[in-house]
Parts: C-alpha cells; sequence; structure tokens
C-alpha cells in the first residue's frame, strides 16, 4: 500500500512536469526565507542580551537618562529604512536604557528644519536612520545654522548603497547578508564608540530651480558621473532579475547605445596635510583673573587634553597650488577620505578609450570583486590625484547620462552645460559620528551561543 502510493505521487509528479518545477523552486526560495528569518532572529537576541546589560545599570536619581533623538527619513531605500530600524535598533536602544525620541519626517525640507533646530536642551544625540542623502540633508540643516556645538551623531545604515558608511568602516558595513550592521549601528551609539569625522562642503552654480541648491551643501560621501554610475542606477528597475540584475544592466544598458566619453573642465587645489601656510598657530588660552581668585585659587579654562600638533616648522611649497584639468572620461569618481585631523578629496577618472565590450568588462569585473563606485584594478584610472578643493565645469556629457550623483543624491543636467559649476571642498570641520570599529560576533559563535 505505501509503495503504491509512492509510486503513485512519483507519477504524478512525472506527468506534471511544470508544476513540479515551480514547486521546487517555491520550496526552494521559503526554505532559504525561514532560515534567513532564524538566522536574524538568533542574532537579535544575542544583541539584545548585550544591550540590556547596560539598562540594568544603576544611574543616580538626579541623573536621567541619555536622551537620543532618531530623525526618520521614512522614505528612504524604498521605505524599507524605518522597518529595519524599528525591528533591530529601536529595541536595543530602549533595552539599554535610553530615552528615544523618534520623530518622522514627511520630507527633505522638514527633516531639514528639525536638524536645524535640534539642541543640546532637547537631546543627547542625534540618530539618523537612512541613506548618505539623508546624512547630507541633516549636515546641511546642522552647519548651515551653526558653526559649532552640534550634537553628536549615530548612522543607522537605511540607504540603498550606504557608500559613507561601507568606505569608513568597511569591516562592518560592507556584510550585507544579515542584520548585524544593523545591530552594530545601534551599540556603537549605547557604547557610545565615537569618531571624529570632517565634513566635505559643495556649491552649486547654475542651479537656481532648486531652492535647496541656493545655499552651500554638506556631506560625507562622494561625487559621481558617468556611465558606470548610469548603470548602478539602472539595476534598481531589473529586480526581476534577481543576483544577476547588475551583471544584465552592464549588458543590456551596453547593448543598446556606445558609451560616448563625457568632457570636464577641473581645476584642483593640492591637497596639504598640514603646514605653516594652511594651519596658523594655535593661541592660547590666557586665564582672566579676577579679585576673588586670591581666594579660591587661579582660574581654569577649558582644555579638551588632546595635544595639538605643531605645524609651523612644516614647509610645503605646493600648499595651496592649484592645477587646470580637461578630462575625457567614462568614469568620473571624487571621494571624501578622512586623514588625521583632516579630510581631502581623491579625484579618479577613467575608461575614456573604453567601447560596448570594454565597459561590460570592467562592470562585470566590479560586480565579481564586489566593487560599486570604483574599479578593482588601478590600471582602470588615468588620473589619480588627491586635492583640497576641486572645480568642475560641464563641457559635453552624452543625454542618456546627463546626471551626477552629490552626497547620495541624483542632481540631473538640465539646460546649458556651460552654465553648471560644482565646487568641492574638503573642510576641517569636525563634528562627533558613533561608529562601531568591528563586529564583535561571528555567525558561527552565534549559532553556538558563545557570545
Amino acid at each position: 500500500m505505501i509503495v503504491e502510493k509512492i509510486t503513485k505521487v512519483g507519477k504524478t509528479l512525472w506527468e506534471h512536469k511544470k508544476k513540479t518545477a515551480a514547486g521546487c523552486v517555491a520550496v526552494y526560495f521559503l526554505g532559504r526565507y525561514v532560515q534567513r528569518t532564524r538566522r536574524d532572529a538568533r542574532i537579535r537576541s544575542a544583541y539584545c542580551r548585550e544591550a540590556a546589560k547596560y539598562g540594568f545599570e544603576s544611574i543616580s536619581p538626579e541623573d536621567r537618562p541619555r536622551r537620543i533623538t532618531a530623525l526618520v527619513n521614512v522614505y528612504a531605500n524604498e521605505r524599507n529604512a524605518f522597518e529595519n530600524f524599528k525591528t533591530n535598533a529601536l529595541p536595543l536602544l530602549n533595552l539599554a536604557g535610553l530615552e528615544v525620541n523618534v520623530i518622522k519626517a514627511e520630507d527633505e525640507e522638514q527633516m531639514e528644519a528639525i536638524a536645524e533646530a535640534i539642541d543640546s536642551t532637547e537631546a543627547d544625540a542625534l540618530y539618523i536612520v537612512g541613506g548618505d542623502g539623508t546624512i547630507s540633508r541633516v549636515l546641511s540643516g546642522i552647519c548651515r545654522s551653526r558653526e559649532s556645538g552640534a550634537l553628536p551623531i549615530g548612522i543607522f545604515p537605511g540607504g540603498n548603497e550606504n557608500r559613507f558608511l561601507t568606505g569608513i568602516a568597511p569591516q562592518v558595513f560592507s556584510m550585507q547578508s544579515d542584520v548585524r550592521r544593523f545591530c552594530e549601528s545601534a551599540m556603537a551609539l549605547i557604547e557610545q564608540t565615537k569618531r571624529e569625522v570632517c565634513v566635505a562642503r559643495c556649491e552649486l552654480d547654475g542651479f537656481e530651480d532648486n531652492e535647496y541648491y541656493k545655499k552651500p551643501i554638506y556631506g560625507l560621501s562622494d561625487f559621481n558621473a558617468g556611465w558606470f554610475l548610469h548603470m548602478e542606477m539602472r539595476k534598481k528597475k531589473l529586480w526581476y532579475w534577481g543576483a544577476l540584475k547588475r551583471r544584465f544592466a552592464y549588458f543590456w544598458e551596453m547593448l543598446k547605445c556606445y558609451p560616448d566619453p563625457l568632457q570636464l573642465s577641473l581645476t584642483y587645489e593640492e591637497y596639504c596635510p598640514g603646514c605653516n601656510r594652511c594651519r596658523p598657530p594655535s593661541t592660547t588660552q590666557t586665564p582672566q583673573w579676577r579679585w576673588w581668585h586670591a581666594l579660591v585659587g587661579a582660574p581654569k579654562y577649558n582644555d579638551n587634553g588632546k595635544p595639538k600638533k605643531d605645524y609651523s616648522c612644516i614647509v610645503n611649497e605646493n600648499c595651496g597650488k592649484t592645477h587646470q584639468l580637461s578630462v575625457k572620461a567614462n568614469d568620473f569618481y571624487v571621494e571624501h577620505l578622512q586623514k588625521d585631523d583632516t579630510s581631502a578629496l581623491r579625484l579618479r577618472t577613467g575608461g575614456e578609450h573604453l567601447g560596448r565590450l570594454g565597459v561590460m568588462r570592467e562592470g562585470w569585473k566590479r560586480c565579481k570583486a564586489d566593487f560599486v563606485a570604483t574599479s578593482p584594478d588601478p590600471d582602470f584610472y588615468e588620473h589619480d590625484t588627491k586635492a583640497r578643493s576641486l572645480y568642475v565645469s560641464f563641457l559635453a556629457i552624452p543625454d542618456l547620462i546627463r546626471r551626477f550623483t552629490l552626497f547620495g543624491d541624483e542632481i540631473k543636467l538640465e539646460g546649458e552645460l556651460k552654465n553648471k559649476k560644482v565646487k568641492l571642498e574638503a573642510t576641517n570641520r569636525k563634528i562627533d559620528l558613533y561608529l562601531p570599529s568591528t563586529i564583535r560576533w561571528s555567525l558561527e559563535e552565534i549559532n553556538s551561543g558563545n557570545q
């Protein structure tokens, strides 16, 4: 009887081959979904136990819990950013005993206005939930309204690519397969793991149709233009190709059109890590004596205790020198680099002589190496230099790629190109960021319970 039933089932499956194949595929993906769900649940449990240790710590009755304002871009990553934050980070903040105020901004203007208004009387730290564009909006609101006194900032990786976080902490945010990067961003805020970073400043000329572009824009990520940017943006619309969507984007776009290079005129100032010309000597704060100091002791002044580097003896003849450059390229990329106590711009252009097959091969090479914005082959770039500031003029750009991304936001080049100018500057203006340095547990340790 059992043999007959097994035979009957086998015969039915053989007679309905298409349904059997579809069912096997559905069962396979269902099994993968269940496996990922259970794995992520174990990861969250491990981090919840770690966060609860901070919540059980006692504080003085006169003290109040740390106040965290979470500023959420509800539209980031196709509305998935808030769900990921609510599932993976918010429970950790609550378990750690933090007082969390979640503000969901309805649009970019509201987000900028909220960031401009929040100060230390309302919160002890700001937690940004979104991608590179969201970070830029918040920093623009902060930097435009005040010269100093910005709140420490934590960043939840809620964007599609999160290029800044991936670049500054690749050992944490390059791991996209599970939710550990979400949890680590919250734990950095809980454990107050801080790092000073410098912001970049950009001025746009000829974009007066948008009120936001009339003022300086601040951010932490990059500036990108060219055919490779076009392909990376197109892959989102090819979601039905699954894991092959990025490779297919390079194949399909190069099949449809020829990659004529864009033409740019560049003026850049050489990068200087610090010398007696660009770093004036720091002045020592002299205590002001008053009559009561004879009774209570000598006056004191604030000092952060950090030794300040003396640049008075450092000479750099190239400091402040400017150079002009005319380039033709299929890939134009400017990365914002963090140095010891300053920042720099790394300018890279390449791919001028690549045809359809050349761009396709280079794109697939990036897919294989899991590189998004840059090439894994250093010989790909014809120009690779560091700069303090950069002035970009657009001479000619194919109509299909008349756009660029600035700090994660797409900006279209409409109208006359000769009127469009972009000035990028790496500044010394610092902000405190809560950034994790590493992922504390491997998946094997979490599965075995050895946390």
